[in-house]
């Protein structure tokens, strides 16, 4: 009686070959998918955030603000009963260090979100941010291995990736023009865009560069 010998035949090598092509094809697709559900998840978390905060901030009179964590996925949300204004920021990097350093008062743009040199008691005056206790927004972290990569506002006069920043909300429903960018392991970008005058926000699957501020129609 004729034993068969072991191993496989070509046909069932292309076979097999095939099927594991299979396979990893499927997780691919599968891993992609399950990423790019997750920064869509993450930008309506954020779009979310901030569109709460502009309404908390108009209804109660509140100055909140959205913290953001660069090259990390934590946010916060936090408010305060003390008026403020913002002070425009210069960025100067030394180093890994991102340091900030105060623009010129005839620098600073005039509206009522910024310091007016008038006003000496706010320009003195720090306000005390404590976390927002809520049912339907709170500090939190993005899903999966989605990261803030990088911001823009209007107190800031550069992009910046690294440190601790702030969206801000006053109260009468005035905001900041914002780009918060959000990121994977892939480098793929995100952009949640914040309108200063009505709080609108929007999110594109791509980035967008900042435009000169200006009134919205």
């Amino acid at each position: 009686m004729r034993v068969r010998e072991c191993g496989l035949t070509l046909i069932e090598f292309v076979v097999v070959i095939a099927v594991m092509a299979f396979v990893m094809g499927v997780s691919i697709m599968s891993l992609n998918n399950v990423t790019s559900s997750d920064m869509r998840s993450a930008a309506t978390q954020v779009s979310s955030a901030l569109k709460y905060l502009y309404n908390y901030s108009a209804l109660t009179s509140k100055y909140c603000r959205f913290g953001i964590r660069l090259q990390e996925n934590l946010y916060s949300v936090e408010c305060s009963d003390t008026p403020f204004y913002l002070k425009k920021t210069k960025l100067t990097v030394v180093g890994d260090e991102v340091k900030k350093e105060d623009e010129d008062e005839k620098e600073v743009k005039k509206s009522s979100l910024f310091e007016d040199p008038s006003q000496g008691i706010l320009k003195e005056q720090k306000a005390e941010f404590a976390e927002l206790k809520s049912r339907f927004v709170r500090s939190k972290s993005l899903p999966g291995n989605i990261y803030f990569d990088s911001m823009i506002a209007s107190h800031i006069t550069d992009r910046i990736f690294k440190g601790n920043e702030f969206v801000y909300f006053f109260p009468g429903g005035l905001t900041e023009n914002a780009y918060i960018y959000l990121s994977d392991q892939k480098q793929n970008i995100y952009t949640v865009r914040l309108y200063s005058l009505s709080g609108r926000v929007e999110v594109f699957n791509r980035f967008i560069e900042p435009e000169e501020e200006k009134e919205e129609e």
